[in-house]
């Protein structure tokens, strides 16, 4: 029998081609009436939901042509849009169907790394995802190699496979070396481990990397931590591991972007919303939304939070920890807001001293316009450059102490600076700078978001400028009219 041949256009892609489909809906462009239905071209995640069990794996493309003459249409596009490369062509292409990311395979892999411990479940899964093997390089190759790397590395086994994971990524600059050859490599060059020592006030955090059709792993980075993580990381320090940043990019790891005439809408909804109403599961573990600090929500980035039980506060899911920050009945009806206010506890901050409730008093405020400054006593800006100074001899030799702290406390937040007039350890904080009230919290740590130990620029408050533009042109108006 003679074998059958297809003209083939075959894609080897650095990254993951965008897709979208043409559709009619009811939806009409901004400031413009339709009745009716038209046509829109809509982002789309995978062509079909065969493609879309593959395509987070896998992003190369085999398009089968059903008239070899579009072969040559092809070519001519290709050189009126100047496309680099051109295309090659090629006699001869084997293609054999391995089924590498069957459901089937990928089921055993799963079932295979939820009986270890999750940080080396996320590395192994980090080779899956970001292309670098499959799932016979993971079953049959290496998963005996594997395990036996996991049990002389003990306790270090994870940043082991992370090591791995690294050598993987340079192996495309080496001939194709085997994925046990890399292994044993790597074993080779760190036959022993030593634990990774994280400054004061960090964490060893994982990163997760959300695209269109894809979900990458990276990590775990040194990441600044905040009150909620350090809360549950004085009860136990195992818990810290519970809390990963998510990030929404496009395929080419940069913010989300279309042509004008593309509607994101339902692209938006159904991936980024999708993942922020359901969750996902990552290495045996559920994730769901937490919250977002202010800062890294200009970079797309959120906190997620896999539920743990606490030896103190039991069963804890995300709901539990954003209840527990405070008493945020009166936001419920504005949503931007009761989010802003929640960020506060997730701001990335240094704990400090903690002070009790006898020590600290609010003020009134100085006016309608600004938050105002608080103000704290000469004795506790001793005692929280100290504890800033704990572990960074550095800090001490090369900056100023400050007088200046931009802080969170409780449910307040801004800038406090040193009073010289205030006795002992006292601190005063303007009505204003309380965001949200916190009950039974008769002690809490004075978190540090930035000391002003060196000179830094001034700026105006925006509202400031706005309101003062806005008197100047109120006062030309009433020139005009005399």
């Amino acid at each position: 029998m003679a074998e059958q041949t297809h003209t083939v256009i075959i894609f080897d892609l650095h990254t993951p081609p965008s897709f979208e489909q043409e559709s009619y809906n009811n939806r009409a462009p901004e400031g413009i009436e339709r009745k009716g239905r038209h046509k829109t071209r809509d982002r789309i995640s995978a062509i079909d939901g065969a493609h879309a069990d593959t395509a987070p794996y896998a992003h190369h493309l085999r398009i089968v042509l059903a008239v070899q003459d579009d072969l040559l249409e092809f070519e001519k596009i290709c050189h009126i849009v100047g496309c680099e490369p051109r295309p090659v062509r090629v006699s001869r292409v084997d293609a054999h169907a391995k089924r590498f990311f069957s459901s089937r395979d990928l089921f055993h892999v799963q079932r295979w790394i939820k009986t270890m411990d999750w940080k080396n479940a996320f590395q192994i899964e980090a080779y899956l995802r970001c292309g670098l093997l499959n799932t016979h390089d993971l079953l049959v190759t290496l998963q005996k190699p594997i395990e036996e790397a996991i049990r002389y590395y003990g306790t270090e086994s994870n940043e082991f496979l992370r090591l791995f994971n690294v050598a993987l990524k340079m192996r495309t600059t080496k001939t194709d070396e085997d994925p046990k050859v890399c292994l044993e490599r790597v074993r080779e060059a760190h036959a022993k481990i030593k634990p990774l020592r994280l400054a004061p006030g960090h964490i060893s955090c994982h990163h997760v990397i959300i695209t269109p059709s894809r979900i990458l792993l990276e990590g775990p980075y040194t990441t600044q931590s905040n009150r909620v993580i350090r809360h549950y990381q004085g009860h136990d320090s195992a818990l810290a591991e519970r809390f990963i940043r998510v990030e929404f990019r496009d395929e080419d790891r940069l913010a989300y972007r279309w042509d004008g005439d593309v509607d994101g809408t339902w692209f938006l909804q159904q991936r980024v919303g999708g993942i922020l109403r359901h969750g996902f599961e990552l290495g045996g573990r559920a994730f769901e939304f937490l919250a977002y600090s202010t800062s890294a929500l200009r970079e797309h980035s959120v906190w997620f939070v896999s539920p743990f039980r606490d030896p103190i506060e039991g069963y804890v899911t995300a709901e539990h920890i954003r209840s527990s920050l405070g008493d945020f009945s009166k936001l419920l009806r504005m949503p931007s807001k009761y989010a802003a206010r929640i960020a506060q506890a997730f701001t990335a901050t240094d704990q400090s001293v903690k002070i009790r409730r006898d020590q600290w008093e609010e003020q009134p405020d100085l006016g309608p316009h600004t938050d105002g400054v608080g103000t704290i006593s000469l004795e506790l800006a001793e005692m929280i450059w100290e504890e800033r100074c704990k572990g960074s001899r550095n800090l001490r030799e090369h900056r100023i102490k400050p007088s200046a702290y931009q802080f969170r406390f409780r449910g307040y937040k801004g800038v406090v600076v040193v009073d010289h007039r205030l006795e002992g350890v006292k601190m005063r904080l303007r009505e204003s700078q309380c965001k949200f009230p916190v009950d039974n919290d008769d002690e809490a740590p004075f978190e540090i978001a930035r000391s002003f130990d060196y000179p830094n620029p001034v700026h105006l408050n925006r509202f400031v400028i706005m309101y003062r533009l806005g008197e100047h042109q109120f006062y030309r108006d009433s020139l005009d009219l005399q």
